[in-house]
């Protein structure tokens, strides 16, 4: 079992807050993807999914025109 580390939840918050997506903060402070987000609901704050997963919803509800690939 990995050892459990002591983040404070005000890092991840701030992490957030400067905009930075879930994985991106886990590997800053060294951790899982899964502690930030869980984390993050238990302090009632929605976790921001990936760049590429809101770039073709995006597509999907026709937000984005124009170039094709």
């Amino acid at each position: 079992m990995a050892k459990k580390k002591n983040i404070p939840l005000e890092d991840i918050i701030e992490l957030h807050n400067q905009g930075l997506y879930d994985k991106e903060i886990a590997e800053i402070l060294g951790c899982t993807r899964e502690n930030i987000v869980k984390r993050l609901n238990k302090a009632g704050i929605k976790n921001r999914k990936s760049k590429i997963k809101d770039y073709y919803r995006e597509i999907k509800r026709g937000e984005k025109r124009g170039c094709c690939f």
